[in-house]
């Protein structure tokens, strides 16, 4: 999870799948890279599909299944999905299960909502969900012929000529508020399979775990009440997960439980500066053990000076 177009961590994870000849590879989002380095969609969408997608089809596994995270654009995941359907190959999945005679494999890509301005992989929370007074931005489905460049509330910049830019929650038209509106928790409840094992791949992690850890000096923790109240509620086997880059550094741990639910993070940081990206982190697991394995890997010099806030 969370390469965010770190090519590097792409060569090792080569290396690393052909290693060890996996049955199934599962990554858990955030395939694009920071809006910064790529700022339209159609931009991402090249270079995530040439230097991701590509790359991972062509994996030493029998079932290849790629998630995408908060970063990735809209319009830029559909181009994705009409073109990788054969999980074989390779198949991009949201927020859909895949069943096979023993196991109900639940992916989950999109997060709870935050205060961050981009909502297109949102949702709301059944148990909880405070509305934020910030910019709500979405990828529109046909690009405009002109546009001008908006500074939103998180200090990006959006062109409207890829995007529609609503100043708060208020302002959002009823098409862009239904797509908030299913909330995490319904979502997985209708993803669930009674009778087989339930293992749960969400690019967001349950709250107050060691997965959701996204600052070691307050102790705050960022992960979603409706997955957690879903495992307390549901059996299910596993659960992996990214997205909060720093939890496994912050916290020390990268496994935790809550309901007998074996809970995984991977805790990559793929360009989050040259501490962290200098390693690729992935999960092997076998039903009965999971294992973190670190790989050292190059840096790339446009991601180097970031750092954790």
């Amino acid at each position: 999870a969370d390469f965010h177009g770190n090519v590097e961590h792409m060569k090792n994870l080569i290396e690393a799948v052909n290693v060890h000849k996996p049955d199934v590879f599962v990554y858990v989002g955030d395939l694009g890279p920071s809006k910064t380095a790529f700022s339209t969609p159609i931009e991402q969408c090249e270079q995530v599909i040439q230097t991701m997608l590509i790359p991972m089809s062509k994996l030493n596994a029998k079932l290849k299944f790629v998630m995408p995270g908060n970063t990735d654009y809209e319009w830029a995941i559909k181009q994705y999905k009409n073109q990788f359907t054969d999980p074989s190959i390779l198949q991009i999945v949201e927020d859909e299960s895949f069943q096979t005679e023993e196991f109900n494999f639940m992916f989950m890509s999109k997060i709870a909502y935050t205060k961050k301005c981009l909502k297109d992989r949102e949702l709301f929370e059944k148990f909880q969900t405070q509305i934020h007074n910030v910019n709500h931005i979405f990828t529109k489905q046909q690009f405009s012929e002109e546009g001008s460049e908006f500074l939103a509330n998180n200090t990006l910049t959006y062109n409207t000529k890829y995007f529609d830019i609503f100043e708060n929650f208020d302002a959002v038209t009823n098409d862009y508020k239904s797509k908030l509106s299913p909330t995490i928790y319904d979502t997985l409840q209708k993803l669930y399979v009674t009778g087989k094992k339930n293992i749960i791949f969400s690019h967001g992690p349950p709250m107050n775990t060691v997965a959701d850890l996204s600052s070691a000096k307050k102790q705050t923790h960022s992960g979603s009440i409706d997955i957690r109240k879903f495992l307390e509620h549901n059996s299910v086997h596993a659960l992996f997960c990214g997205h909060i880059h720093q939890a496994v550094l912050m916290s020390g741990k990268y496994e935790d439980e809550i309901n007998q639910c074996k809970i995984y993070a991977i805790g990559n940081t793929g360009i989050d500066g040259p501490t962290y990206f200098l390693n690729m982190h992935y999960l092997l697991y076998d039903l009965s053990s999971c294992q973190r394995i670190s790989t050292v890997c190059d840096g790339i010099e446009a991601f180097y000076g970031r750092q954790f806030e």
